[in-house]
């Protein structure tokens, strides 16, 4: 099934991360991701420069948090959408940075980066 928005691609993997590794993981990592200064650094940088975050950006900001440093792939990536996610809430529903079809692909550039099959 083809997802053309972030929130579509985030849903169908936070699904399958749950199955995999349960509910208090995946709440461990909201709760890093929620929480971590390196983050709201990130969405802070967005509107200050006005543009939207890259792929990369977020990959670099998760893995500035001591948490991810260690963590396997399909953790790292539901910490990135995670991120994203939370970015298209707070940022992008306000300022409009990023449509949703340029956010999702972003989303699946982190499966690729991860070489995460979804």
């Amino acid at each position: 099934m083809a997802v053309s928005t972030l929130e579509g691609l985030y849903g169908l993997y936070k699904t399958q991360y749950i199955f995999n590794n349960g509910q208090a993981k995946f709440n461990k990592i909201e709760e890093k991701i929620l929480n971590s200064a390196k983050i709201a650094q990130l969405l802070n940088l967005s509107i200050t420069h006005a543009t939207d975050p890259s792929e990369a950006d977020f990959g670099a900001h998760i893995h500035s948090i001591t948490y991810f440093i260690f963590a396997n792939a399909e953790t790292c990536a539901m910490g990135e959408l995670i991120a994203m996610k939370h970015w298209d809430e707070k940022v992008n529903a306000r300022y409009n940075f990023c449509s949703d079809h340029a956010l999702c692909l972003k989303g699946e550039a982190v499966f690729r980066r991860w070489k995460i099959r979804t």
